[in-house]
This record gives C-alpha cells, sequence and structure tokens, in this order.
C-alpha cells in the first residue's frame, strides 16, 4: 500500500498536467531522427533518453508525418495532438522523436518542413542487404514467412511490379524499398540545409563507433554518455536463415545502383566501404553476407 498523501500528491499531479493538455501543445519538435531502421536509431533513442540536454519521447517511433498525419491516415492526429506527446518537455535545448520510417515514407519529408523547416535531422544508414536480413529477422514473428529465400524472392518481384503499397509495413517489398535510400535522402538535401542533416552509417557504429559518437555529438553540440554503446538495444531475433548465394547475389545487384547513386549523392564512398573485402562487387557468398549481430561493441575513447 502507498502513503495516502504522497498518492494524492501523485493524482494532483497527474490532475494539472491532464489540464495542461487540454488547453495547451508541447514544444515543437527541433531533433528529428528519421532512419532507416536497423541502423541504430535504438541506440540514439537511448543516448538521448540519458542526456538531460534533450527530451526524448518515452516511446520511440511516434509515426507522424506522412503516416498518422490527418491528411494520410482516417484516424489519424492533429498537429496540436503530435506536439501534445512532448508536453513534459521543459527547457531541454532538443525536443525529439525518433522514427525510422520516415526516411523512405512518401510525404514524410514534406510534411516535416512545412511542421519546422530549422529542424535538425539525423539520417542512418547501413549496407542495405544486411538491413534488409536485419528487419527481416526483426519482423519474424509479425510476418510469419519462415523462409528467407521465398521472402526476398518475392520483394523482389514487388518491387519489380511496383506492387508496393505504401503502408504495407510487413511486405518483403517495403523491406526492400527501405533498403533503397538514394531517392530519400536527395530529398531531404533539397529541402533542408545540408548544415541541418546529419548522416550515420551502422558499420561505424560497430567497428568505429568512436568516430560515429564523435560525429553525432558535433551535430547536435552535446556531449554523450559513451558508457551506452556497450548495451544490446533492440536486437534482432536469432532465426533460421535459408538464404542461398543465388538469391543473394540477385539482392546485392538490385541494390547496387542505388548505393552507388546514393554515394554520389553524399560524396562518400558506400561502394567501397561496405563492399571492399570483397574486391568492391556485389557478389558476395551467402556466408559473407549474413549479418553480424545488431548490439555494436564499446568504443575507446580518448
Amino acid at each position: 500500500m502507498h502513503d495516502p498523501e504522497m498518492a494524492a500528491q501523485e493524482v494532483w499531479a497527474y490532475f494539472k498536467r491532464l489540464n495542461k493538455g487540454l488547453t495547451n501543445s508541447g514544444r515543437k519538435v527541433n531533433l528529428i531522427g528519421v532512419g532507416a531502421g536497423r541502423c541504430g536509431t535504438s541506440m540514439i533513442q537511448l543516448l538521448f533518453e540519458n542526456s538531460r540536454d534533450i527530451y526524448a519521447t518515452p516511446v520511440k517511433e511516434v509515426n507522424y508525418f506522412g503516416v498518422m498525419e490527418e491528411k494520410h491516415h482516417p484516424r489519424g492526429w492533429s498537429r496540436r495532438d503530435y506536439e501534445r506527446i512532448f508536453l513534459d518537455a521543459d527547457s531541454e535545448k532538443y525536443v525529439c522523436e525518433i522514427s525510422p520510417v520516415y526516411l523512405t515514407q512518401p510525404g514524410s519529408a514534406e510534411s516535416i518542413l512545412q511542421y519546422n523547416q530549422d529542424i535538425k535531422i539525423i539520417i542512418t544508414l547501413r549496407e542495405p542487404l544486411s538491413r534488409s536480413i536485419s528487419l527481416y529477422k526483426h519482423l519474424y514473428r509479425e510476418h510469419g514467412n519462415n523462409s528467407i529465400e521465398k521472402y526476398f524472392t518475392e520483394g523482389l518481384s514487388q518491387v519489380k511490379l511496383n506492387a508496393v503499397r505504401e503502408t504495407d509495413w510487413l511486405s518483403p517489398g517495403k523491406n526492400i524499398l527501405q533498403s533503397q535510400y538514394a531517392d530519400a535522402i536527395a530529398k531531404f538535401l533539397k529541402l533542408f540545409p545540408r548544415e541541418n542533416i546529419c548522416i550515420l552509417l551502422y558499420e561505424d557504429l560497430r567497428y568505429d563507433s568512436a568516430h560515429w559518437i564523435n560525429t553525432l555529438e558535433s551535430f547536435i553540440g552535446l556531449d554523450l554518455d559513451s558508457s551506452f554503446l556497450s548495451c544490446n538495444v533492440n536486437a534482432s531475433e536469432d532465426v533460421p536463415l535459408d538464404l542461398t548465394p543465388e538469391c543473394a547475389n540477385k539482392l546485392l545487384s538490385h541494390f547496387l545502383p542505388d548505393v552507388i547513386r546514393t554515394s554520389e549523392i553524399l560524396g562518400i564512398d558506400l561502394k567501397t566501404k561496405w563492399y571492399s573485402h570483397t574486391e568492391q562487387t556485389p557478389q558476395r557468398s551467402a556466408s559473407l553476407i549474413m549479418p553480424e549481430p545488431d548490439n555494436p561493441q564499446r568504443p575507446t575513447r580518448e
């Protein structure tokens, strides 16, 4: 049993917060993580949740812009509804949310611009096939497809036929499209100043996490607690993978033009960075394309 007086104080505090929510909106979001997913976004959420200078939504993936907005969803939220999510924000430097679907979701970038043209944006990328496999594993219980070979064969067919619906979140075609970054990044760079966009690579988080977190800290102008980088955050399930080299090569060949174009847009040689261990060719064996565990290593920082 709780102390009655303390319980009453808690009820009164909740009443005041509820009343505030009926009359006010929260602070405007000025920092946003747009994905892609399975690229370290949960680690960023954890780091931000543990910073006194950042208010991060208690629940990751609000999925408002381009998804739950009134103009995009029959039971969608108003702008005021969205900002009420941030009622607990106080005097922090940043009010932040992270929704990995925003990067490639049609309409999201434009809606974010209409909301706050000065917002700071974090884009996270990962070698496309590893990202797609990680999402397959992460959503394994939901999509119910126990053959990754059949899953990706179907996905390639859906993409080729342009048969992927915008909100078919569990379809293999949607997974593949979320690993194609070039068009989405070009759109964000067209709409927002380059200095307001931070590009983070999942591979840096795994193998050079000191550089990864320094890039993030420089972008937001804050020091973050790097001890959290030793945590195993939102790792994918350990599920059986029957992906053959033939199917893997089809996927890699499908992704390669987008990788090259993304490299040109960003001025980063992603082809070499992602495929240098195979002499810069996407023709890798199935054993080589299997993604490593999603939990990053702890960095050594000076």
